[in-house]
Formats: C-alpha cells, sequence, structure tokens
C-alpha cells in the first residue's frame, strides 16, 4: 500500500507543478498582449495628434508681416533698449520669405492662400500620415469642387456676355451715332468716328489712343456692324473698365499702405538718430570748451593749449624722476615759456571768456591744474635811479622775461589779426564760389577745410 500512496503523491505533486506553469505561462502572454495593445493605442493616438497638427498648418492662412531688421552689431537683447537704434524695415515676410515690396507679399500669400493650394497641402498631410485613401478621397472632393467653380463662372461669364451684348445691342439701335459710345466703352483703346453714307450705311473709322486712324470699315447696315462687333467681342474688355478702376485703386491702397509703413519706418530711425546725435553734441560741447568758437580762434587755441599741455608733461616727469630744479636756467626758460603761452591763450580768448578778461580769468577751465597768477593789484615797477656823475655807464640792459613776453603777445595779437582777416576772406571766396562765382583754388580750398569752411 505504501508504494501505491507515494506514486499518487507523486503524480498530485507533478499535476500541480503543471498547471501552476502553464497558468504562469498564460498570464505573461495576456500581460504581454496588453502591454502591446497599450502601446499601438498609444502610437495611434500620437499619430492622430500629429495629423491635426499638419492638416492645422497646411490650413493656416499666410500674412504679410513687415520684415524688421536690427543693426548688425546688435543682439536680441539689445533690441528696444534706452539709447540702442531702433530696428529698420526691409521689404515684408510671408511665410518666412522676405519679398522687397507690398505688392509682391500681396501676391504670394494670396497663391498660398488659394483653396486648391490649401487642399494639395492637406492632401500632401494626409500621405505622410500613411492615409492615402483620405488623401484620395480629399483630391477628388477638389477636383470636383474645381469643375464645379469652372461650371459655375463659364455660367457666369457666359450670362456677363449676353447682358453686355444686349447692353450693345440696346446701343446700337441709337443709329449711327451711337457706334462711337460703344468704341468709347469697349476697353481695347480704341475710338471711332462714323461717316454715314445716307443709304442706311456707313464707315466706320477705328482710331488709336494718339488720334490717328487705323482703320476704316464700310457697312451696309447697322445688323452688319453689330454682326462684326458679336464676332470679336470680349466681355472682359467691356467689363474691365470697371475691374480696371477697382484694380487701380486697390493698387494705390496697397502703395499708399506700404508707404505709410515705410515713412512711419523711417520716421522713427530719423527720429532716434536726430535723439542720439544731440546727445552726441551735448556731451561733445561740455567735454570741449572751445566747440563753440569761431573756426580760426579754435585753431590757435588749441595749438597753444597743446603746447602748454607738453611742457606742463615735461615739467611733471622732471618732478618725477628727480631732475627737476626750480632755480635751473631750464627751468626758469620752462616756467618763462608757460607763462607767455598762457598769456598769449587768455589773450585768444579773452573776448569769449566770462569776468574781466583778466589773465586770471579762466572760465572755460583752459590752463590745466595751474592757471597763470593774475599780477598784484598795487604792483608797480620801481623807477631806475639817476646815474651818478663820474660813474662808469652801465652796460645795456638785457631784455626781462616780461618784455619777453609783452613781445610775444603782440605777436601773437598781429598773427590772431593775420589768421581772423584770412578766415573772413575764405568765408567771402567760398560764399561766391558756392553763389556761381569764380571757382576756389587748390590753396583756398586747403585753407578752407584748415578752417572748417564749407565749400
Amino acid at each position: 500500500m505504501l508504494p501505491i500512496a507515494l506514486a499518487l503523491m507523486a503524480k498530485g505533486v507533478y499535476d500541480k507543478t503543471t498547471n501552476d506553469s502553464r497558468a504562469a505561462a498564460e498570464h505573461e502572454e495576456d500581460r504581454q498582449f496588453a502591454k502591446m495593445k497599450q502601446e499601438r493605442q498609444a502610437r495611434a493616438w500620437q499619430d492622430e495628434d500629429n495629423l491635426k497638427a499638419s492638416m492645422r498648418m497646411a490650413a493656416a492662412p499666410a500674412s504679410v508681416d513687415p520684415n524688421m531688421v536690427k543693426a548688425e552689431e546688435q543682439d536680441n537683447r539689445d533690441v528696444g533698449q534706452p539709447g540702442e537704434p531702433a530696428p529698420t524695415q526691409q521689404g515684408f515676410r510671408v511665410n518666412g520669405q522676405v519679398l522687397g515690396s507690398m505688392a509682391e507679399a500681396q501676391k504670394a500669400a494670396d497663391t498660398h492662400n488659394a483653396p486648391g493650394a490649401v487642399n494639395a497641402r492637406m492632401s500632401s498631410a494626409l500621405l505622410q500620415a500613411g492615409r492615402p485613401v483620405e488623401a484620395q478621397q480629399l483630391r477628388s472632393g477638389a477636383r470636383q469642387e474645381q469643375v464645379a467653380d469652372l461650371q459655375a463662372d463659364q455660367l457666369k461669364q457666359a450670362a456677363e456676355r449676353d447682358k453686355k451684348l444686349r447692353e450693345v445691342g440696346g446701343l446700337i439701335k441709337k443709329g449711327w451715332p451711337a457706334v462711337a459710345e460703344v468704341y468709347a466703352r469697349y476697353d481695347d483703346g480704341m475710338n471711332a468716328k462714323v461717316e454715314p453714307d445716307g443709304k442706311g450705311g456707313a464707315t466706320v473709322i477705328g482710331i488709336d489712343g494718339s488720334g490717328k486712324e487705323v482703320s476704316r470699315t464700310k457697312y451696309a447696315s447697322l445688323p452688319d456692324f453689330f454682326a462684326d462687333v458679336v464676332a470679336e467681342f470680349d466681355p472682359t474688355k467691356w467689363i474691365g473698365m470697371h475691374e480696371k478702376k477697382t484694380e487701380r485703386a486697390e493698387s494705390e491702397r496697397r502703395w499708399n499702405a506700404e508707404m505709410d509703413l515705410r515713412t512711419k519706418s523711417e520716421a522713427r530711425r530719423a527720429a532716434h538718430d536726430d535723439r542720439i546725435a544731440g546727445i552726441a553734441e551735448r556731451k561733445s560741447a561740455a567735454s570741449d570748451p572751445l566747440s563753440k568758437l569761431p573756426p580760426a580762434v579754435k585753431l590757435r587755441a588749441e595749438g597753444l593749449r597743446t603746447e602748454i599741455s607738453q611742457l606742463n608733461q615735461a615739467i611733471t616727469k622732471a618732478q618725477a624722476d628727480g631732475s627737476w630744479q626750480p632755480g635751473s636756467p631750464g627751468a626758469k626758460e620752462l616756467a618763462t615759456r608757460k607763462a607767455a603761452l598762457g598769456l598769449q591763450l587768455n589773450q585768444v580768448l579773452a573776448p569769449y571768456m566770462k569776468g574781466d578778461g583778466g589773465v586770471g580769468d579762466d572760465a572755460l577751465g583752459l590752463f590745466g591744474d595751474e592757471p597763470p597768477a593774475k599780477p598784484s593789484p598795487g604792483a608797480a615797477a620801481s623807477p631806475a635811479p639817476a646815474p651818478t656823475a663820474g660813474a662808469p655807464a652801465a652796460a645795456p640792459a638785457q631784455p626781462s622775461a616780461i618784455a619777453s613776453m609783452a613781445s610775444a603777445i603782440q605777436q601773437n595779437r598781429r598773427e590772431a589779426s593775420q589768421q581772423g582777416a584770412e578766415y573772413q576772406q575764405l568765408q567771402r571766396r567760398a560764399q561766391e564760389a558756392m553763389s556761381g562765382g569764380a571757382a576756389l583754388t587748390q590753396q583756398e580750398r586747403a585753407l578752407a577745410r584748415q578752417y572748417g569752411i564749407a565749400t
């Protein structure tokens, strides 16, 4: 009995293990199938979202926008900041394409927004999404719509043609004098003159826009003329007068809109440039006190300032390296020269300086850190002692530093006066040349550029 019981027990264990393995395999298979189904559903949803986005993009209309361009030295962070130049308009942008004129941009937008173009883009989006049947249905529907539109246009054109021909017939019923009105309303650039023959017929003379006779046709009756008109009648030319007026008005509207945009853009840029130029001019005037002086005076003053600055630099350098000796002949010569230059500069600028114009006045701040000292109010030259009888004759007195400076001032006055006269003469010659008089010589032009006179 024991062996049988053991065998039965072993068989039960085997069956359970087998059933458990089979159940686990089936469960894993169901789980993998559910996962695959879920992934397919997610991909389908994603494809549907992509197709909707593509269809929206295909149907999106194109717009015409000004193409604003920033300066080369700017990046996007600079645009709109105070003191930065404003962007300028360079053409018009349509779907990322830049076109030069408003008319070209509007034409490109109209082409993009045409129903046929929209249907073609939507059909392409369906094909890319793997839906060829729907793409074919869309194309078929678009063709049917085009055929229907074409038939409707043909019927409309036929109705318009019949209507206009009835208008022509109604005019012709008035007699041969109405032929000129028929030609005037037919927009082909031709006019007509009629010469009746007194027998019911007439000769119709065609006249071009310049008034020249270009044709002469004889008709036996008004019906013959009407039959000739019907054979060559183009309703687009008959109704073209109104269409051309509308087109001309639309073209003028677009032109005005484009010019308005350009004018406003240029005005904004000009106002910005003027503002920047004004700031720069004010900064220049504040940093250079000589900026408002006459050119000749400014030229002389700048030369004296440069020489004074060079002397100050030489003195500072000598003091820094320890070679400066105030009592040495070289130091006295530099100090004397600097004082003389200061007096010359003060003399040149005296008419343009605030105060009494004395040596110590420095309203423009031109003498640096060491302006020339004012002379003492009570200082006066001591009288020279009378020669003693029998004493040896004194040696001739050497010219003093004051005398040297006075001589330098007189020389400077002569040079300034000469330069002022030269400046005025050049101004008169430049005005004479610009008024149609004798042209400036090469030497006069060079001097005019030196003095800053416009030629």
